[in-house]
């Protein structure tokens, strides 16, 4: 992920590795991040920027609901 050309403003997949897992701080964190790299930072800046990321954990997020629902419907049998 990239905020621009500029390669000081790239994350590296160690730092996205620190990302939180749950949609609602990875948001956040993303929002720190892009403030970081970049003072002058939008809100539109993070969603266009940090918008894999951020339907990354959106999707991990779904799947782990689906696996804990399928968990209990498995126990009730």
């Amino acid at each position: 992920m990239s905020l621009g050309m500029s390669s000081k403003n790239t994350l590296s997949a160690k730092e996205l590795k620190k990302a939180p897992k749950s949609p609602n701080k990875r948001y956040i964190w993303a929002t720190e991040q892009c403030i970081k790299k970049n003072p002058d930072c939008t809100p539109d800046d993070v969603t266009n920027t940090y918008n894999d990321l951020i339907k990354q954990s959106c999707k991990a997020a779904g799947i782990d609901m689906a696996m804990n629902a399928i968990q209990k419907e498995m126990g009730k049998q």
